[in-house]
C-alpha cells in the first residue's frame, strides 16, 4: 500500500471507476466514495483514502462487484476504487477545468483584465435591467 495521506474523499466526478475485470496484480486507489454508507464505513476501517492497493481477485455479480486486495482478508465493493493510472493522471491534471491557469505574471495580468472586462459588461447589463431597459448585448 502506498499512501498520499489524503483524509477527505477524492473528487472523481470526471474519472471512471476501476475496471471490474481487473487482473490479479493491477493497482487501484481507494477513493472513499460511492457505494452504500455501511460499505464505505467498513472500507474506511481498513483502507486509507488515496492509498494504492494491489488486486488479488475480483468477483463480478449481476448488480455488484467486489475486489479482494493483497494482504487484506476481506472484499470491498469495486465502486470505491479507481485505477491507479487514472489516479496519477488526476493528480497531474490541470486544476482548472476551463484551462484558466496562470503561468506567468503577464498571463495573470491578462486574465485579470479579461475578468474585469466581463464584470464591467455584466454591471452595465445589470444596471439596464434594474432600470427596466433593454440589456446591452454581451
Amino acid at each position: 500500500m502506498t499512501s498520499t495521506k489524503q483524509k477527505t474523499p477524492i473528487n472523481l466526478a470526471m474519472v471512471a471507476p476501476m475496471d471490474i475485470y481487473s487482473k490479479k496484480g493491477a493497482e487501484i486507489v481507494y477513493t472513499g466514495l460511492n457505494g452504500y454508507d455501511y460499505q464505505k464505513k467498513q472500507a474506511d476501517e481498513f483502507l486509507e483514502i488515496g492509498a494504492t492497493y494491489t488486486v488479488e481477485a475480483t468477483e463480478v455479480g449481476q448488480s455488484s462487484s467486489s475486489v479482494k486486495l493483497r494482504g487484506i482478508d476481506m472484499t470491498f465493493n469495486t465502486v470505491h476504487f479507481i485505477d491507479a493510472e487514472d489516479y496519477r493522471k488526476l493528480l497531474t491534471a490541470p486544476q482548472d477545468p476551463f484551462d484558466n491557469s496562470v503561468k506567468t505574471e503577464a498571463d495573470k495580468a491578462a486574465r485579470i483584465e479579461t475578468l474585469k472586462a466581463g464584470i464591467g459588461q455584466m454591471q452595465v447589463e445589470l444596471e439596464n435591467l434594474e432600470k427596466n431597459e433593454d440589456p446591452s448585448p454581451m
